[in-house]
This record gives structure tokens, sequence and C-alpha cells, in this order.
């Protein structure tokens, strides 16, 4: 069976805060959106075999659209990603 996890991040003006946490597609951690969040990326971790290399993947589910895309943007260059360079 193929390892599947994946965790929620959201971005705010203080960094980056964790979110919800699932393994296998189950909750395994709540984590609700902060409210002064910009935005909320998920980083995804599949791995078909113990001896297989894993595979990251991330993606933005949500952004307030009432902060710009460059504001967004600079907060996003201002703090370190917490998934890996790799996504």
């Amino acid at each position: 069976m193929e390892d599947d996890f994946s965790v929620e991040h959201h971005l705010t003006a203080d960094g980056w805060v964790e979110g919800t946490h699932r393994s296998f597609g189950r909750l395994s951690k709540r984590g609700e959106r902060p409210q002064n969040a910009v935005e909320t990326w998920v980083h995804r971790a599949t791995q078909s075999s113990p001896a297989a290399r894993e595979n990251h993947h991330m993606r933005m589910l949500w952004h307030d659209e009432s902060v710009l895309e460059n504001m967004r943007e600079a907060l996003r260059g201002k703090f370190k990603r917490p998934f890996p360079q790799t996504c």
C-alpha cells in the first residue's frame, strides 16, 4: 500500500501556521485556519514502497481575495517555506 499523507499550512503576517493533517485521506489532526491567514496551502507526500523515493506536491487551496497578490508574494518571500523546496 502506498504511503500518503498531507498537511495544510496557513500563511499569516506572523509566518506559517500548521493546520489539518491527513493520513491515507483520513483526518489525523484538525487545525483550523487562523483568522489572519492570507493563504492556505497543502503539502502532500506519497511513497509507493519503502524503497521508492517520496513524491512531494504542494498547491494553494485558498487565498484571501482582499489581499493583493504582490502582498501575499512578499509574505511568502519573508518566511521560510514549511514544505520541501522540491515541491
